[in-house]
């Protein structure tokens, strides 16, 4: 196993989801007198210099190894041979970064100048005051549509991002333990099956990086087509920089509270629905426009039409229960036989395309609220109970370390779930988010388009046993 010192344990527990470290000295020679140990090293080809943190020895040109030494500077990091390794990639990103080339950051694109863009490059969306009602209704469904689009496309385009920013953190814990498989097998402290274990856990997550930017990419193209124009001519890789950091809070600000019985939410998205109070009164005007025996009479002459086609001639089929015929298609009536004056199929026809959208609000009306429910409430268990219990889990595993009953690499295994727990919430969030604007598109009058919810992920991911 690799050697373990007291005094590199941390005082405290510390958050172990490898976050960017602070500026540190250099420590030249220190992580090859604790990794080269058993070969007894005294020398490295890591011959940068600069100032030791304090309680750090500081390596002459030639010396045998000082153990003591080299135990009190591995203290100045928190959590020994990992903080090491992260230091050392620090240092090589800021010595490949430019000066100046942090710049300030211009302004994030937000929702709003989103939609307002969107709306920009559908002139189709503007109609004139001689409009009729249906043709309003219908340009406000369109109008809908386009805002339900740019939305969606800015939320993911959002999600993608912040996904790629988090895989980083899942490299930076590869890396360390492929890095640190690589120098425990060179001089002979570790076995090559483990080296190639980390070796391949690394190039998974790599892999999983390469999606990843490859669907933000995507979605940033989506985003791009939708709100590109004359005044607003960002290339998409520009216009996925200007997104926010991070989706904010999920927006619920819904007519009704959550609590409120479907039933409710169904009276409510009907009456407000652009079209259905339109048919809904054009099937009463044609139905008292009939009296009541010719009300009775429609029915029955309706009834009767579909059980004669049901059951007209045709080749009987023998069923295991009973014989049936089959049906004789369309329905056909003989006006000189059979009473059917117009204004009954009119008023039939009115009833049925009523009864047909009232059906079909009152569905998609359901089927968003389960989704959106469903979303929320995965959303808060991941934020808050899984979070939790990986906080705890990350904390108990630095306190064993700290003990001495846990190696690096246990410390390693933890840091890979919590970075995917984070990841999974995120993921959350934005299913939430993307449900909670169908459900909002629903109850103003648009189908539903269907939902789906992420694999929950990283709640009963355990730590992988240590090497």
């Amino acid at each position: 196993m690799f050697p373990f010192f007291p005094a590199a344990r941390a005082k405290s527990p510390v958050a172990l989801a490898l976050p960017a470290l602070p500026a540190l000295p250099a420590l030249p020679a220190l992580l090859v007198l604790l990794v080269l140990a058993l070969s007894a090293a005294s020398g490295s080809a890591m011959t940068q210099s600069a100032p030791a943190p304090a309680g750090a020895a500081a390596p002459s040109e030639v010396q045998p190894p000082d153990w003591r030494g080299a135990n009190d500077g591995v203290g100045a990091f928190k959590r020994g041979h990992i903080d090491i390794l992260r230091w050392e990639q620090e240092q090589q990103r800021l010595a490949g970064t430019p000066r100046g080339a942090q710049g300030a950051s211009a302004e994030p694109f937000t929702l709003a100048q989103a939609r307002e863009q969107a709306l920009l490059n559908r002139p189709d969306l503007i109609g004139r005051v001689s409009l009729s009602q249906l043709e309003r209704s219908a340009l406000r469904l369109r109008t809908l549509e386009a805002l339900l689009e740019v939305e969606q496309a800015w939320l993911q385009a959002v999600a993608a991002q912040q996904r790629v920013r988090s895989m980083a953190l899942a490299i930076d814990a590869a890396e360390s333990g492929a890095e640190l498989a690589r120098r425990m097998a060179v001089v002979g402290n570790y076995s090559a099956a483990n080296r190639m274990t980390e070796e391949l856990t690394l190039w998974d997550v790599r892999q999983q990086k390469l999606l990843a930017e490859q669907e933000a990419q995507q979605a940033a193209e989506t985003l791009w087509r939708l709100v590109a124009n004359g005044s607003f001519s960002l290339s998409p890789e520009s216009l996925a920089a200007r997104l926010p950091q991070e989706l904010s809070p999920v927006d619920t600000t819904l007519p009704l509270p959550a609590s409120a019985p479907p039933e409710a939410w169904e009276n409510w998205a009907l009456s407000r629905h652009p079209e259905w109070p339109l048919l809904r009164l054009h099937a009463e005007q044609r139905e008292q426009g009939l009296s009541a025996e010719e009300r009775v009479a429609m029915q029955a002459t309706h009834m009767a039409a579909v059980r004669a086609a049901l059951g007209a001639g045709g080749a009987e089929t023998a069923g295991t229960a009973q014989t049936t015929k089959e049906p004789q298609w369309p329905l056909l009536l003989d006006p000189r036989q059979t009473r059917w004056p117009h204004r009954w199929e009119e008023a039939l026809q009115a009833r049925a395309d009523a009864d047909a959208l009232e059906r079909r609000i009152r569905s998609d009306v359901r089927l968003a609220l389960g989704a959106w429910q469903a979303a929320e409430q995965l959303h808060r268990q991941n934020r808050d109970e899984v979070q939790r219990l990986q906080t705890a889990l990350q904390d108990d595993a630095l306190l064993q370390y700290n003990g001495m009953l846990k190696s690096t690499w246990d410390l390693l295994a933890r840091a890979r779930s919590r970075v995917q727990s984070e990841m999974a919430t995120q993921q959350s969030q934005r299913d939430a988010a993307l449900a909670a604007a169908q459900l909002r598109a629903v109850l103003a009058g648009l189908p539903f388009a269907g939902a789906s919810l992420g694999t929950p992920g990283a709640a009963g991911a355990a730590a992988a046993p240590a090497h």
